[in-house]
């Protein structure tokens, strides 16, 4: 499976360290390469203002993404430069930066772009072999210095060689990619390096170019108004719930008072439990996705007396072939309001959950920031504020190409450091494992409010999977703080 985790927490090793960047020739084409005219997405433009805003109020925001993985053996490093420029040559999106002169929340974003030709990427390595400790401060101060929003192209490759494998990580802002472009170039990048050190060509699927989705994007963004479907199922969340949705236990946090966040990590389900959790919520009228809101929604009730449980839920917005392997940043999100019951029973909120979904389907054909410009009065949203709602996501690794392989390669996802007031939220099946990682407030009340939470979560999920049946709930209860 692939483990998501803080870098700091990823077992590395020592060795000789070789960090690939872009050659001195792709430097001076980006120096005077001009503005392309194509504007950014609108997930991107949204990503983009956050991290001026970030700047100007003095948060942290690592916004990068990263995968690592190993490939056993010597390491070829002349095929794995050719793998870098094969791959980046093949993705549209990874060609193009975007620059802005100065924070201001006037300054015009513009993007640029290369063409396959003028990108090369080169290596650089480090004649002093480092330890484990000092790799992972070596691919920190990459992350941190190339993998940034604007001014270059916002991502590097880094590799520490050892004596009988090797470690590559990749990492990329988030502008570049969405959680399954990380996981595809998983498999892109291990199959293009398998291929170059044989001398074959790779079979992967025909792609489009990221800037081409943008266009697409804001051109049907348009023909959305007021009385679409998607935007009327967004007004309706609204009407049903009031405000944007935050964590549904008591972080005791002030909105707007932002402090570090920690990784909070938990299995839901491991390999032995799996089957007969699906086959459970089958039989009971849910889905596997759904069934894991509903126990969300359990715990609520059992730990905040809540009556009913609000989420944002990204949904991916690959309407296309050209996309579906594609890289780039190709999410909406879909918003989720199920009414808690008091004598509702994990079946019943399983089956709601997945009515309530299926309700929703057209708000994710809706770009969220299009609807944030017609309902404004409701959402409140300032694209040049540092404030985000938090989200609750779910990924099924075990859909992406290449997964069988994952363990083998002891994969990883991995993230940097930020602040905020609120959790977000990632809940990941894997081959062998579904868990949920979360970013937490560092204080004593949020990360027990966290832990206990998804400990419940877990303990739904588990007593279904091993009884192959219906769990009730409990009684509405409040969680209490932590004993200083």
């Amino acid at each position: 499976m692939v483990v998501m985790a803080r870098l700091s927490d990823h077992p590395t090793q020592g060795g000789q360290v070789v960090d690939w960047t872009p050659s001195q020739a792709t430097l001076d084409a980006m120096a005077v390469a001009p503005p392309t005219g194509v504007i950014p997405s609108m997930m991107q433009a949204a990503h983009l203002a956050l991290a001026k805003s970030k700047t100007r109020e003095g948060y942290t925001d690592s916004s990068w993404l990263c995968v690592a993985f190993e490939l056993p053996g010597q390491f070829d490093v002349d095929a794995w430069t050719r793998t870098i420029n094969f791959w980046l040559g093949r993705h549209g999106g990874m060609r193009n930066w975007f620059t802005a002169d100065g924070d201001s929340e006037d300054t015009p974003i513009e993007r640029h772009e290369l063409a396959p030709e003028d990108v090369t990427f080169a290596p650089t390595f480090h004649p002093d072999e480092v330890t484990a400790e000092g790799m992972l401060d070596h691919v920190r101060r990459q992350m941190d210095v190339w993998a940034v929003p604007l001014g270059r192209f916002g991502y590097t490759f880094t590799a520490v060689v050892g004596d009988e494998k090797t470690i590559i990580y990749f990492g990329a802002d988030h502008s570049y990619t969405d959680g399954v472009s990380v996981l595809l170039s998983l498999w892109e990048l291990s199959t293009i390096y398998d291929c170059e050190r044989a001398g074959t060509t790779p079979e992967l699927p025909e792609v489009g170019s990221y800037p081409d989705y943008c266009i697409e994007e804001r051109e049907r963004a348009d023909g959305f108004t007021a009385e679409s479907k998607g935007v009327q199922d967004w007004l309706y969340f609204f009407m049903r719930g009031g405000d944007l949705p935050r964590f549904p236990v008591d972080l005791g946090m002030l909105p707007g008072v932002k402090v570090p966040l920690v990784p909070v990590y938990q299995e839901l389900l491991n390999a032995e439990l799996d089957d007969g959790y699906e086959k459970a919520v089958k039989e009971l009228g849910g889905t596997y996705a759904g069934g894991l809101y509903a126990a969300c929604a359990m715990a609520a009730h059992e730990m905040a007396a809540a009556t009913s449980y609000r989420c944002l839920n990204p949904v991916h917005s690959r309407w296309s072939d050209e996309w579906v392997a594609a890289m780039g940043w190709f999410i909406n999100l879909v918003p989720l309001h199920v009414d808690i019951e008091p004598d509702d029973t994990f079946g019943s909120l399983a089956r709601r959950t997945r009515q309530e979904f299926r309700d929703t389907k057209a708000a994710g054909d809706v770009p969220t920031l299009r609807v944030a410009e017609i309902l404004s009065e409701y959402m409140d949203f300032d694209a040049d504020s540092s404030d985000r709602p938090p989200i609750m996501s779910y990924l099924d690794g075990t859909m992406i190409p290449g997964h069988e392989k994952w363990l083998e390669q002891n994969s990883w996802g991995l993230t940097g450091a930020g602040d905020d007031d609120d959790v977000y939220v990632w809940m990941m099946r894997m081959p062998g494992s579904t868990y949920v990682t979360a970013s937490c407030p560092d204080t004593p009340q949020a990360v027990h409010a966290v832990t206990s939470y998804f400990a419940r979560v877990a303990e739904i999920l588990q007593e279904v999977a091993r009884t192959g049946g219906d769990v009730p709930m409990g009684p509405a209860a409040i969680l209490q703080p932590p004993v200083a």
